[in-house]
């Protein structure tokens, strides 16, 4: 709670959130951390941090027709 009631001073309550969100899922609770990725913006990139779920094509990939 207090790294909550210090930051939503400077920033919004939902960007301390979403970075509060972050600093969890790479356990990384701290006063410090939090601030670190709001500074950096971090904490608007939560969408971007999906996974990637398809090879970009490049011609030495074979793709699932080669091994059938």
């Amino acid at each position: 709670m207090g790294i909550l009631k210090s930051l939503v001073g400077s920033y919004s309550p939902t960007r301390v959130e979403a970075a509060c969100v972050r600093a969890l899922k790479f356990n990384t609770c701290s006063f410090r951390s939090v601030r670190s990725i709001l500074k950096s913006g971090l904490d608007r990139q939560g969408a971007a941090d999906k996974t990637q779920t398809s090879l970009p094509f490049h011609e030495n990939i074979r793709g699932g027709q080669y091994y059938q």
